[in-house]
């Protein structure tokens, strides 16, 4: 070797050496700083409740205590949230986002808005693996699933804007399963949606069980608003005579449909992930932080006062059921694309 090359790649080596022996570790860098938990979705409703939470929790579990912050960025179905967090935020582990897991719906069918690689995500995990149900109001007069199929006007179902969990579970059942249903998808997020019920705007909701019971509670209990129908493999503890949608589904692609379309994307439907390049050591600490945080005794006693589920999915299955929307067969990626997207 020529003593010109050798030279240099020893000089190499010894700038390399003092730059990682400078560069903080993830045990040392928390230490005096504040982490930005942005939320995709107004304040008041469940995504806030969640990362208010965390912000409370979170910081005890991450070597050097970090302080956080909660910033509200609603917009598009969350998916300003996620198209900020992947281009505009430095990957340094300092910044999280909340959104609505099935935005990643809108990259796997190539519609328009779309600024990010859910691949490329690096995935915190999610608060509450939830399960799916549509409720009723009393005022539409139906009480159960049959008198729904008997409907002879279309019930109006309020959902959290084009694109969201709530829009798209309530066009998979109406097509799917044939059900009356006229989409309204005007309103910012549950707590909007629970005043359009009352003000008698809309008839009803297609969301998750949990969110539903952190929303609706009071007027289940009073019998102003009835389950009628729910998306599991068996019945839900709360809701053991509500008809399963699979139970109804009349080909295999139409289970497929639900289960992929409805329930998968229930489980993500509240999400968690940081910029794409966020180094290694860093994501695996918040990974084992934010289990730990929703996991913590006193968080979950604060829970159990706000009515909050937590039931936590890993970073590491998160990416795994992310991972499984871009891998459709292609007859049912070409049949739920024409339900979600019109296409």
């Amino acid at each position: 070797m020529a003593r010109g090359k050798f030279i240099g790649r020893m000089m190499f080596g010894v700038l390399l050496a003092l730059t990682l022996a400078k560069a903080p570790n993830a045990q040392e860098f928390y230490a005096g700083k504040t982490i930005q938990i942005i939320v995709g979705l107004p304040p008041g409703g469940g995504f806030d409740l969640y990362a208010r939470l965390l912000a409370r929790h979170m910081g005890k579990y991450i070597p050097g205590n970090p302080s956080f912050v909660v910033m509200n960025m609603p917009g598009a179905g969350s998916m300003n949230a996620v198209n900020h967090l992947a281009n505009l935020v430095k990957p340094d582990g300092l910044t999280m986002a909340t959104f609505i897991g099935t935005v990643v719906w809108n990259q796997v069918f190539n519609q328009p808005g779309v600024q990010f690689d859910a691949r490329k995500l690096r995935w915190l995990g999610i608060p509450a693996a939830r399960t799916g149900a549509c409720v009723l109001a009393k005022s539409t007069g139906i009480a159960n699933l049959e008198q729904w199929k008997a409907a002879k006007n279309p019930v109006e179902l309020g959902a959290a804007g084009v694109g969201t969990q709530s829009d798209y579970t309530a066009r998979i059942v109406r097509d799917v399963l044939g059900m009356p249903i006229h989409v309204v998808a005007a309103y910012a997020g549950s707590s909007p949606i629970r005043l359009a019920i009352e003000n008698g705007e809309v008839g009803g909701v297609c969301l998750q069980w949990e969110a539903i019971l952190e929303t609706w509670r009071n007027a289940i209990e009073k019998g102003d608003v009835y389950p009628v129908l729910q998306f599991l493999r068996k019945p839900h503890p709360d809701l053991p005579n509500v008809p399963l949608a699979l139970s109804l589904a009349k080909t295999a692609e139409d289970r497929e449909l639900l289960t992929v379309g409805v329930e998968n994307s229930n489980t993500i439907n509240a999400v968690y992930a940081l910029p794409p390049q966020t180094p290694n050591d860093r994501v695996a600490m918040l990974r084992k932080a934010f289990v730990s945080a929703l996991r913590d005794p006193a968080a979950r006693a604060e829970a159990e006062t706000t009515h909050l589920d937590l039931s936590p999915v890993d970073g590491e299955e998160t990416e795994k059921l992310v991972g499984q929307f871009f891998t459709l067969k292609p007859a049912v990626h070409q049949r739920l694309q024409a339900i979600l997207f019109g296409k």
